[in-house]
C-alpha cells in the first residue's frame, strides 16, 4: 500500500516572528490521501499546526500542539478530526486530482513561546478513489 507515497517537506528557519501557511498539492491526474504528518520545532515553541483546503482552513486537522525540542508530534488518521475528516478516525483526507491541501502554523500558539527552525513532513499517498489512473504517463 505504502509504494506509492511522496513526503513533501517544508522547513521554517530561525525563530519565527509570524504566523505561516502553505500548500500541498495533489497531482493533476491522480489525487492525492493525506497518510501522516510529523511536525516540530528545534525549542521548546508553542506552535500549533492546522490542517485544511481551499476554502477551510482546518477541515482535516484542528490546532494541536507541534513536537518541541526536535521531537516530532505525528498526526495520523485519528488525529485529523476537521469537520471533513471521518468521524470513526478510519479513513484518511483525500483529495481529488488538481486539488491542494493547506497547512497553517500559529508560530506561538495562544501567545507563547514563538517556534524556532519548524519542521512540517506530510506523507501522501499517490491516487486513490477520486483518481483517473489512466491517466498515468510512464
Amino acid at each position: 500500500m505504502y509504494a506509492n507515497t511522496v513526503q513533501h517537506t517544508v522547513h521554517l528557519h530561525g525563530t519565527l516572528g509570524a504566523n505561516a501557511s502553505g500548500v500541498i498539492p495533489s497531482w493533476s491526474n491522480t489525487g492525492a490521501k493525506l497518510l501522516e504528518v510529523a511536525a516540530c520545532s528545534s525549542n521548546a515553541g508553542d506552535a500549533t499546526l492546522k490542517i485544511g483546503n481551499a476554502t477551510d482552513d482546518d477541515a482535516y486537522l484542528t490546532a494541536k500542539p507541534i513536537g518541541v525540542s526536535s521531537e516530532p508530534e505525528w498526526f495520523t488518521v485519528e488525529d485529523f478530526d476537521g469537520a471533513l475528516s471521518d468521524e470513526l478516525g478510519l479513513t484518511c483526507p483525500q483529495h481529488a486530482p488538481s486539488t491542494v491541501f493547506t497547512w497553517t502554523l500559529d508560530y506561538d500558539g495562544a501567545g507563547g513561546t514563538a517556534a524556532a527552525n519548524v519542521d512540517l513532513v506530510f506523507t501522501l499517498l499517490i491516487g486513490g478513489v477520486n483518481s483517473d489512473v489512466t491517466g498515468l504517463l510512464v
